[in-house]
């Protein structure tokens, strides 16, 4: 009865400790299996951390099974993302796997990314088999990368009154740009001419910014669409080529505003009034076509001859145009109004100027000219600066201290602007 007690004891006692040893190995087996994100890792390099924008560099995405079990992932697809999210290399690989202890990696040759940023990020897919059912596991990884934009800034902008574009291009990177060549294109059927059409900048320092002008023919108001080219250098030697489309506003110009003004006018004697002098300006930029002075129409002045009104074909930006005529003016005016009529933009449009003047007016009309002494012998013309015919035209030599005799010249009639040579009686 012992005996079979203790041997029952003991089998009992056998069977407790198996089922506890059991126990114990399944225990342990539970709390230390790896995860799938302890046992996957993931890296990202690249051939360079600092690049242009859109420049190639390479990318090195490597994926590795760093755990002890025996699952087996397969790697579904890889993908490499920029700072905006964008993805900018891919691959799904064909039956791609990877095992405890191995590594798959994946070469992107030509990676470039279109916008700036700071930084790329590798995400591989991947599906996990080994537990008996299948399951997709994420595992991610960055790297710093500098992405700049190498491109110059560019602002363009209308001027109707100058018949031109303005294009401000400007250099925002911290190394200089060489070399730059801009071409502007109209585009579309845009009413409007290009006269200038390309310009070079040989460099442009960080920060710099430089305006260029683009000549223009036929710009009613409007907005017009140009295409605009740009090539040019950094400073590790690269060559780049941007297009893009711009738009220059060419505005309607304020009513009544002037543009066109007088300056540096001299008033002096003149048959039959006085002889005005003078430049011509615009204001600002603009261009002006078919500019005419005259004398206006007012009492006690009008147009004379020689030269009744005076004609500027244009007045461009801020270069100045010399102009000259005559006027009547009578003896109690104590100004020279004139009348000023100019196109701008197509529209015909007119202002006046007053200028001071109160000395002699109404020098004789007959004037001598080319003459040319010789001893007691004169030769030379006798010019009508009136605007009537002179007749009856004499010349002689006045009396005076130490002048005796000498020829007299018979002119006879001399048309209004014509010359006469002098001939001796």
């Amino acid at each position: 009865m012992t005996a079979g007690w203790l041997r029952g004891a003991a089998m009992v006692g056998l069977v407790v400790c198996l089922v506890g040893l059991v126990a114990g190995v399944a225990v342990v087996g539970t709390t230390g299996a790896a995860t799938p994100d302890e046992e996957l890792n993931v890296s990202i390099d690249t051939s360079k951390t600092d690049v242009w924008v859109t420049e190639s560099f390479e990318v090195r995405v490597t994926a590795e099974h760093v755990g002890e079990s025996t699952n087996r992932y397969g790697i579904e697809e890889v993908r490499v993302v920029d700072s905006a999210g964008t993805t900018v290399a891919t691959r799904t690989p064909f039956a791609e796997s990877i095992v405890s202890g191995q590594r798959s990696e994946f070469v992107f040759d030509d990676v470039s990314v279109s916008a700036p940023g700071s930084e790329l990020e590798a995400i591989v897919e991947f599906s996990d088999t080994g537990r008996g059912s299948s399951s997709s596991v994420t595992k991610t990884a960055r790297t710093p990368v500098e992405v700049s934009q190498p491109d110059p800034v560019t602002t363009v902008t209308g001027n109707r009154s100058a018949e031109a574009v303005s294009l401000t291009v400007g250099n925002p990177n911290e190394d200089s740009l060489r070399r730059l060549g801009i071409e502007l294109e109209r585009s579309g059927d845009a009413n409007i001419s290009l006269l200038t059409d390309r310009a070079v900048v040989p460099t442009l320092e960080p920060g710099e910014t430089r305006e260029l002008i683009f000549d223009v023919q036929g710009a009613p108001a409007g907005t017009y669409s140009f295409d605009l080219a740009l090539t040019f250098e950094t400073d590790d030697g690269s060559t780049w080529e941007r297009t893009r489309s711009v738009t220059a506003e060419f505005a309607e110009r304020a009513t009544g505003e002037d543009v066109v003004g007088i300056s540096n006018v001299s008033v002096s004697n003149a048959p039959n009034g006085v002889k005005v002098t003078g430049s011509v300006f615009t204001d600002g930029d603009a261009i002006v076509r078919n500019v005419e002075l005259r004398p206006a129409d007012v009492s006690g002045t009008g147009p004379a001859r020689p030269a009744p009104e005076a004609f500027i074909p244009d007045v461009v930006g801020d270069e100045t145009e010399t102009f000259e005529l005559t006027a009547t003016l009578s003896e109690n005016r104590s100004t020279v109004p004139l009348r000023i009529e100019y196109a701008l933009d197509g529209v015909e449009q007119t202002t006046t100027a007053e200028v001071s003047y109160t000395g002699p007016r109404n020098d004789d009309p007959v004037q001598l000219t080319n003459l040319n002494v010789n001893g007691a012998r004169v030769s030379g013309e006798v010019a009508n600066t009136g605007e009537a015919t002179a007749t009856g035209v004499t010349v002689g030599f006045a009396s005076a201290e130490n002048i005796t005799g000498g020829d007299e010249f018979f002119v006879g009639s001399i048309d209004s602007g014509g010359f006469q040579p002098l001939e001796s009686i």
